[in-house]
Order: C-alpha cells, then sequence, then structure tokens
C-alpha cells in the first residue's frame, strides 16, 4: 500500500511539472491500482470522452492494458465505477 502511494505521489508531482512520467509505468496494475489505471488509461485513450463512456468498454480497455495483471473475472461494477470516477475527477 505504501509503494502505491508513493508511485501516486511521484505521478502527480510529475504531472504538475508536465514531465513524462513513462518511466514510472513499468509495474503491474491490479483493480486495487485505480489511480495507476487512471494514469494508463488516459495515455492510451488520450481522446476519450469519458461521460459517453460504458462500463464493458472499460473493462475491455482495463484488461487490454499491458501493465494489467490481475483475474479479470474479480472485476465489478463498483471496482469499473470508482475507475470511472477517478478518471472523472482527474479531469475536472
Amino acid at each position: 500500500m505504501i509503494i502505491i502511494m508513493l508511485k501516486y505521489i511521484i505521478v502527480i508531482i510529475i504531472n504538475n511539472f508536465n514531465l513524462t512520467y513513462n518511466w514510472l509505468m513499468d509495474w503491474k496494475v491490479s483493480w486495487d491500482s485505480t489511480v495507476e489505471i487512471v494514469q494508463l488509461l488516459k495515455k492510451a485513450h488520450p481522446q476519450t470522452d469519458i461521460t459517453q463512456l460504458s462500463l464493458s468498454t472499460l473493462f475491455s480497455w482495463v484488461t487490454a492494458l499491458p501493465e494489467f495483471e490481475d483475474d479479470p473475472g474479480l472485476a465489478n461494477e463498483k471496482i469499473l465505477n470508482d475507475i470511472l470516477i477517478e478518471w472523472l475527477e482527474e479531469n475536472l
């Protein structure tokens, strides 16, 4: 948990200074890695209108991420909504 929080803090700092954070994206993510998943999705789908994004599309995108290393069967509506909410909040 501490490592995930440190990575989150580093991503925020780097984003605030408009630096690339590609070197941070070499870790593996799971359904618990909401912030990291959002960062990866923003990079993979930068022009997405997330207000029109369906949960099934979001599920497909998350499970297609090369860094994603969790059981797709563990996904549920709450997890997908948490990812979507995080993505929406980052775009405010």
